[in-house]
């Protein structure tokens, strides 16, 4: 009986240690480690990307979040390590191929799942409302810029999106412009 008694006081102490946690203020570093084990989802401040668990740019696992603004589209470009990332909140849209095309563009909804292996192409645009990633690899991960337009000629960092005259700046959102995706069914 005595057992049974300690072992009930035991998991009420873990259940209160595990989810009695406050929200913590950002760190600049990750958020959970060897000594920081556990991390809801409400203890994260998501602003641009959060490094969760590692560092992309050393050798080893990472685990970051990233926080898309409503409508932020990424021009067409590849990693060269694998990538593994969930949706955890809103729908993020995924193109594949160097040539920024809205209508190749599909949708991940909340819950989804995709796997980017190294040096796949592709590009993305985040959902009417905000879009919450988890991205997952190894690293040392590089960003590599590979996009191209119809005719196969290199478009610079920030040129103009397909139909575009003049600058542009690489991120803009949809609002019915040119580039939105499809409406959502």
């Amino acid at each position: 009986m005595k057992r049974h008694a300690l072992v009930a006081v035991w998991l009420g102490t873990a259940t209160i240690a595990a989810f009695g946690q406050t929200p913590q203020k950002q760190a600049s570093g990750p958020q959970v480690d060897d000594k920081r084990l556990i991390l809801q989802f409400e203890q994260v401040a998501l602003t641009g990307n959060t490094l969760i668990f590692g560092d992309p740019s050393k050798p080893g696992m990472y685990v970051l979040r990233s926080q898309l603004a409503s409508n932020a589209t990424t021009r067409p470009r590849y990693y060269d390590q694998d990538r593994w990332v969930t949706v955890l909140k809103g729908t993020w849209w995924v193109g594949q191929g160097d040539v920024f095309r809205t209508d190749k563009l599909v949708p991940i909804r909340e819950g989804g799942f995709m796997y980017l292996p190294a040096k796949l192409r592709h590009f993305d645009v985040a959902g009417s409302g905000e879009v919450t990633l988890q991205i997952m690899g190894n690293g040392p991960v590089n960003s590599v810029h590979a996009e191209v337009d119809a005719k196969g000629q290199p478009v610079p960092i920030g040129g103009p999106y397909p139909g575009e005259g003049g600058e542009a700046t690489g991120r803009r959102g949809r609002g019915g412009r040119r580039g939105a995706p499809p409406p959502m069914q």
